[in-house]
């Protein structure tokens, strides 16, 4: 994330430019839509799949945390406590949804 992600605008610019022209030849074309449209929805995903992870991430920690069921431990002097973690950021969307599913 930190070498790719300063350069994502440049990508996602040649992506929306090679999807123009992909459109320009196959619109005269109609047997090429299906395929093209295909490809645009693909890029379309791959493009804004960053956006859909952080989306999916703050779904899931605003919903209300699951409760774990912990066995009391068989000595009487042992305390158990158990501690629920939210993330903020880790720099990387995927990193923090691959973390708050553990």
């Amino acid at each position: 994330n930190t070498v790719l992600g300063p350069l994502r605008p440049t990508f996602l610019a040649l992506t929306v430019a090679v999807q123009i022209s992909a459109w320009s030849v196959a619109y005269s074309r109609p047997w090429q839509w299906a395929p093209t449209a295909l490809s645009t929805a693909l890029a379309s995903f791959l493009s804004l799949l960053p956006e859909i992870i952080m989306i999916r991430t703050n779904w899931r920690q605003q919903q209300p945390l699951k409760k774990i069921k912990v066995e009391k431990p068989t000595l009487d002097n042992v305390k158990c406590d158990v501690y629920s973690v939210r993330l903020g950021t880790m720099g990387c969307a995927s990193c923090v949804s691959t973390v708050s599913g553990v």
